[in-house]
């Protein structure tokens, strides 16, 4: 008997399970919650260290300046006069005179320090979903996403020094005269002024100073690196025919011999830019710092010997000859090499209208952890309201070094001839070249030395708030409460046959 009520209990069962399994694909469903793409952007920050970049001016005015108060004649009743007609009256006139200077010389002081900034813009697409149905006092999972779009980069700008001595020469001389004019009777009264625009009567809208001298004169004395130039640049021009002849410079681009050796200088400001590479924002960027370039062959005989050259230029003719015997000389180049890499992860900080519990935190109204991996959630109400906040995780790797690069270059028999002629505007030149014998260019490495590298946060990007969602729970279905119930009665049965 008691077998055939077991058989029963178990038919029921039969019956239920292919609508609990019906009702199992349900609980698997998605329901969107939120989906949006997301610029997290920053602007000057240090690309050296966390936090904004640093930056310093100085302006410094050193020398005499003066401005001494007006010097002032009449308006006072003793600078009246009066002069009294018999029966036509009194006329009288006020004189007013008024002058006014102004004076600065001496030496304007300026410098700027940038350490260099970096600008950057992390972009995401964010994806949040939940369960078609959950339950209350159930765990859930809370599926968040975020995709790194290709839109992300960033651009950096270089460190840089500048300063600058400019001469300063001011002189102001100014005069205001106004008389006032009375008559008597019916006779009108003037007010004659004497300003920018000569005598006027009864004008009181011209301005009221007469300009006699005005000197404005402002001179750069030395500049280095003024307005990013990449240049020294100074007052006492020894070359006239450099298009200015009150300045002289040296920079990118100056060169300097010393016997064998000569040096050419580059560039220091190195910009980069990156853009997504995987699952970083990455970029370079390089310039050369200066040429040196070497006669090894002068420098080990001492002189020129092995090679010989002479030109002149008479005006109407000009001459090139020379020949090397053996010419061996390098190059190498310096230069700044600079590399970035920006890493980051897109966080979310849920805000709950109302308690919940969260895997491994406890009960609570707030999480902020990662988009992806938000723990399992319980409900304890039928409805809750979210409110996502999304923030941006980001760190900056800086790898900067110097890299050498150059070549070896050997000249064996080599010999030129060239000769030119300018007559009644007629030019023209001829050339010989002989050799040369040999003739070899040898690529060479001289490695890099690591100038700086570092890893440190990337800051300064706001947080952005998404849009608002609500979770909301359902009853469990009719069927899965009947299979519960009938496996817990089972269960009872089985254990008071085990205890008869």
């Amino acid at each position: 008997m008691t077998g055939d009520r077991e058989k029963s209990v178990m038919t029921r069962i039969a019956y239920l399970l292919p609508g609990l399994a019906l009702a199992a694909p349900l609980a698997l469903a998605q329901q969107p919650l939120l989906n949006a793409d997301l610029s997290f952007v920053t602007t000057n920050q240090s690309m050296w260290g966390n936090g904004p970049a640093f930056q310093f001016d100085y302006d410094q005015f050193v020398g005499l300046d003066i401005n001494p108060a007006p010097v002032v004649y009449g308006s006072g009743s003793g600078d009246t006069v009066r002069v009294s007609v018999p029966v036509v009256g009194t006329y009288s006139a006020n004189p007013y005179l008024q002058f006014d200077s102004d004076f600065k010389v001496g030496v304007q002081l300026g410098a700027s320090i940038s350490s260099g900034t970096i600008d950057a813009n992390l972009d995401f697409n964010v994806n949040l979903a939940a369960p078609e149905r959950i339950r209350r006092g159930e765990g859930f999972s809370l599926l968040g996403s975020a995709t790194r779009l290709g839109t992300s980069g960033f651009a950096t700008a270089p460190a840089s020094a500048s300063a600058y001595i400019d001469g300063i020469v001011e002189a102001y001389f100014g005069a205001y005269a106004r008389v006032e004019y009375t008559q008597p009777g019916i006779l009108a009264d003037y007010d004659y002024r004497f300003g920018n625009r000569g005598f006027t009567s009864n004008n009181t809208s011209n301005s009221p100073y007469y300009t006699l001298v005005n000197i404005n004169e402002r001179q750069e004395i030395i500049g280095i690196n003024r307005n990013a130039s990449g240049v020294v640049r100074y007052l006492g021009g020894t070359n006239l025919a450099d298009g200015d002849p009150l300045y002289d410079q040296v920079g990118a681009g100056s060169s300097v011999a010393l016997g064998p050796v000569s040096v050419t200088a580059g560039n220091f400001n190195v910009f980069s830019s990156g853009a997504l590479n995987g699952n970083t924002v990455s970029g370079s960027g390089a310039e050369t710092l200066a040429t040196v370039a070497l006669d090894i062959d002068q420098l080990l005989v001492g002189s020129a010997a092995l090679g010989q050259g002479i030109a002149h230029d008479w005006g109407a003719i000009d001459y090139d000859l020379g020949y090397d015997i053996v010419d061996v000389n390098t190059t190498m180049d310096i230069n700044l090499q600079q590399h970035f890499d920006i890493s980051s992860d897109l966080l979310v900080h849920l805000l709950f209208d109302k308690d919940v519990l969260i895997d491994g935190i406890g009960t609570t109204r707030e999480y902020l952890g990662l988009v992806d991996a938000i723990p399992e959630i319980t409900l304890f109400d039928g409805q809750v309201d979210v409110t996502p906040t999304f923030l941006v995780d980001a760190s900056l790797s800086n790898a900067t070094a110097l890299a050498f690069v150059g070549s070896l270059n050997t000249t064996l028999l080599e010999a030129h001839a060239e000769i030119g002629w300018d007559i009644s505007g007629n030019r023209g030149s001829r050339g010989y070249n002989l050799g040369p014998v040999y003739d070899s260019s040898v690529p060479l490495g001289a490695g890099s030395i690591d100038v700086f590298s570092d890893v440190f946060a990337l800051a300064g990007f706001d947080a952005i708030q998404g849009t608002s969602f609500q979770l909301t729970t359902v009853p469990l279905p009719p069927a899965a409460w009947l299979f519960a119930s009938a496996l817990a009665g089972l269960a009872a049965r089985n254990l008071r046959r085990r205890s008869a």
